[in-house]
């Protein structure tokens, strides 16, 4: 069964998400190691496609610095975005009915077929049948 999360619960964990460096740091991991090896290899768009590999020692010596600084702007960047915006880069857009539990992608519309509205999925938790009779008798 859904139930709604506390309000203090739920600013907290969209807190830490926005303030985490994880996703930031997967992209350009991502760019680091895909530009790299796109430099390494020398592969070029050209007619025809070349394929002109580059040794270690000058791709150390030319290429480091550029794919290095341009994994760290865009680290910096996709950071900047979350602390700015203060959501997290690539979100859930998952909603869920507070009365029938129907779950849907973000649409527009808020209200459900069964009269119920849609609340975004992170203020919602999932409780077991022993979990609820736990709550209610707290």
């Amino acid at each position: 069964m859904w139930i709604q999360q506390d309000r203090d619960k739920i600013e907290l964990a969209r807190r830490k998400k926005y303030k985490s460096i994880k996703k930031p740091l997967m992209y350009s991991s991502l760019n680091f190691i895909l530009f790299s090896t796109w430099m390494k290899l020398g592969i070029s768009k050209g007619s025809p496609p070349s394929f002109n590999p580059i040794s270690w020692e000058q791709f150390f010596h030319d290429e480091f610095t550029r794919v290095l600084l341009s994994s760290i702007l865009i680290f910096l960047v996709l950071y900047a975005w979350q602390i700015i915006f203060k959501k997290e880069i690539g979100a859930d857009n998952n909603f869920i009915c507070k009365e029938c539990g129907q779950v849907k992608r973000w649409d527009g519309d808020f209200n459900c077929e069964c009269g119920g509205t849609f609340v975004r999925a992170d203020e919602m938790k999932w409780i077991d049948k022993e979990d609820e009779q736990k709550e209610l008798s707290e």
